[in-house]
């Protein structure tokens, strides 16, 4: 199955998938088939209290296994080993049993219950970072029989799984082309602009190295923007890439690169359906500052989270201290800890005070 045909109409059915229960449910199924597993569970962890709030099972379900699933959620996911890595391991958004457990996996009982209860012993999990202390995680389950996916495999199950979180993100917040909140275009099949927003056309009429042409978007360099416009008509990534992923449009200003994301869009939305659109585009403008557009321009320069982004009001609000901080927004000082860490990463600073500079020039 090549990118360019059944994998494309997979992807295209996973946006789909998050406004019709029936095509998610044909969509997991095929990746179930594709990667030669017996079953996938989609989890939502609750990152503060360790536990699921939510657990779908798709695939080659038997009355067996639904017994497992009942197991599972009553007893044995307070001992998943995935889930304890999951919560240490934030960042690592991909590990499977085998790795995790080590020397000890054949012998673990964990393993052994797996291997009875669910016919599986390696477990494939594919992660998001914390979102509003929500994980989002999709475990692929071989067969017992199996030695696990193979290396294609994973890189096509990781692919999969990044066009889901960014599908269950933009299903989470619907684009507004009616008002000031997103400065967005959307494209049709050739990538020819059907319609902006009121943001985006201001954006454009600034003449600052982001034009259309013919109904095209045209910016330096092209090759990076014809590439991303690309990918998300197609339902692919970039090689190495996530959903998502933003290029920079330079400006003869002088000012700030504009970043730019794509992603494709399902014609399942009536909205989507009655313009022909196929893609997203989201510009965002790094120079613009203030209140309330900080939190979403830093979600879209720095990839922050809604519980990191919490973290930095707070630290903007003038508090230095972490327990006080983790106290006023009721989580664990190590999650606040872990949450400031990734802070420091993204926005690649080394300090609290660089770091309040950093967001007090983009929109604090």
């Amino acid at each position: 199955m090549s990118l360019d045909s059944g994998i494309s109409s997979l992807i295209y059915r996973i946006y789909a998938g998050q406004h019709d229960d029936e095509i998610l449910d044909s969509a997991m199924d095929e990746i179930v088939a594709i990667t030669s597993s017996n079953f996938i569970m989609l989890a939502a962890l609750d990152n503060e209290f360790g536990a699921f709030s939510k657990i779908r099972y798709c695939g080659n379900i038997s009355g067996k296994l639904l017994s497992g699933f009942k197991e599972y959620e009553e007893e044995f996911a307070r001992i998943d080993p995935t889930i304890a890595y999951t919560l240490s391991h934030p960042k690592q958004r991909y590990a499977d049993t085998r790795a995790i457990l080590g020397e000890d996996f054949a012998a673990n009982s964990y393993t052994r219950w797996s291997r009875d209860a669910l016919m599986s012993e390696v477990w494939h999990l594919f992660y998001t970072e914390p979102q509003a202390d929500l994980v989002l995680g999709m475990a692929l389950h071989p067969g017992v029989h199996h030695e696990g996916l193979t290396d294609g495999n994973v890189a096509l199950s990781r692919l999969l799984f990044d066009h889901m979180e960014h599908a269950t993100r933009l299903a989470a917040r619907p684009p507004d082309f009616f008002g000031e909140r997103d400065a967005i275009i959307a494209l049709d099949n050739r990538g020819r602009a059907l319609m902006l927003s009121p943001r985006a056309e201001r954006y454009l009429a600034q003449n600052d190295g982001l034009e259309l042409v013919g109904g095209f978007l045209r910016g330096k360099p092209q090759h990076r923007l014809d590439g991303l416009i690309r990918t998300a008509l197609k339902g692919t990534l970039p090689a190495g890439g996530a959903s998502g992923d933003a290029v920079s449009i330079g400006r003869a200003s002088g000012k700030r690169p504009w970043a730019i994301t794509a992603s494709p869009l399902p014609g399942s939305a009536a909205f989507f359906a009655c313009f022909g659109a196929a893609a997203l585009l989201h510009i965002v403008d790094p120079e613009e500052k203030g209140p309330p557009e900080a939190a979403v321009r830093w979600a879209n320069l720095y990839g922050f989270t809604p519980a990191e982004i919490r973290i930095a009001k707070a630290l903007l609000d003038g508090e230095g201290n972490l327990r006080i901080i983790a106290d006023r927004l009721t989580i664990a000082h190590a999650t606040a800890r872990v949450q400031l860490a990734s802070l420091f990463e993204k926005a690649d600073v080394r300090s609290q005070s660089q770091l309040v500079r950093l967001l007090t020039r983009t929109g604090g």
